[in-house]
């Protein structure tokens, strides 16, 4: 079949590809629509180990069942694929599998003609909710996952730094899960602006703390989600979290970085790691979805065909739009 395929030198071109199948029970999707996000910017960079190229990005997929329960339907994919038999896939977990492996990084993903998913991972869409809303799915459910890990308070505080997609989602998850007065911190304006059109305190940086202990209650957050990833960042989290709060880390540091552990000790920190989601959060995901249509569609910024998707990927980079869905249906079209 054709993919739009990532090359090992960042370029992108039409190309024939053999599409991976798992084991089981597997339902072939068409996508639709894929969305992009960081983690494609750092496959194109090479900045994440066990992706190998060539590869067709997209695991952030809506598109059409072409065969199973579903068949016919609009569906969202999850894009985990555990081993299904160890402890934490038994236990619901799969995106923990020592032996994952995600659509769209290690194998080829939604800019494919088609892609065979495991029949669990497929999750049929309400009738009157719009595609490219609908694919949000994804990367809602991992914000709704980051929310959960952090056990908010109802009504608490939260602080999410970083304010592109997947942050301002944790912004709208956290406040429609659990009713929290959220601030979000991003440097870059357009995105700043976003999230306070979204109805969030909007601030361009963290602010300068000292001694927490000094601090008001008010200025301190039963929850801080690091969804920046930024080097700086990291040794200030704990300067925002009141005692007995959560840090949730989100955003992947390219390497070790620091943390203030003293800080976590002496006042009882949780610090915990989200990574993807599982099929409840999905679920959850669709649902909220469905229930703010209106509100959430303007995160959709562009939608592009595949030759847009490079020029796509710059302008995340420098923080000039939201999310970017890639319109798959055209892939077959493609010339090699």
């Amino acid at each position: 079949m054709i993919g739009y395929v990532l090359q090992a030198d960042g370029s992108f071109e039409y190309r024939q590809v053999e599409q991976q199948t798992p084991s089981g029970d597997v339902v072939r999707v068409a996508p639709v629509f894929v969305g992009l996000c960081g983690s494609d910017i750092h496959f194109q960079e090479q900045l994440l180990p066990g992706v190998e190229h060539p590869l067709a990005l997209g695991h952030e997929i809506v598109g059409i069942a072409l065969d199973g329960e579903h068949a016919g339907r609009p569906v969202a994919v999850d894009p985990v694929e555990g081993c299904g038999s160890c402890e934490v896939c038994r236990a619901g977990l799969e995106q923990l599998c020592a032996s994952l492996v995600v659509i769209g990084a290690h194998r080829h993903g939604g800019l494919t003609e088609e892609v065979g998913v495991r029949a669990h991972a497929v999750h049929p869409l309400p009738d009157d909710l719009p595609l490219q809303v609908a694919a949000l799915a994804e990367v809602l459910a991992v914000a709704v996952r980051a929310v959960r890990r952090a056990a908010l308070p109802e009504g608490g505080t939260a602080l999410v730094v970083g304010g592109g997609p997947i942050g301002v989602l944790i912004a709208f998850a956290a406040r429609a899960l659990a009713g929290a007065d959220v601030t979000v911190v991003e440097t870059a304006e357009r995105r700043r602006r976003f999230a306070a059109e979204f109805g969030f305190r909007a601030v361009d940086r963290l602010p300068g703390i000292g001694d927490v202990a000094q601090q008001s209650s008010q200025s301190l957050h039963d929850a801080v989600f690091d969804a920046a990833g930024a080097e700086s960042v990291a040794p200030r989290l704990t300067d925002h979290v009141r005692s007995g709060g959560s840090i949730v880390l989100v955003a992947l540091y390219p390497d070790v970085t620091g943390l203030n552990v003293r800080d976590v000790v002496m006042r009882e920190l949780n610090v915990v790691g989200t990574r993807a989601c599982t099929a409840e959060d999905m679920r959850t995901a669709i649902e909220l979805l469905n229930a703010h249509q209106q509100e959430l569609a303007p995160l959709v910024a562009d939608v592009v065909e595949p030759a847009g998707m490079a020029e796509a990927l710059e302008r995340m980079k420098r923080g000039e739009i939201m999310k970017v869905l890639v319109d798959c249906r055209g892939i077959s079209a493609g010339h090699l």
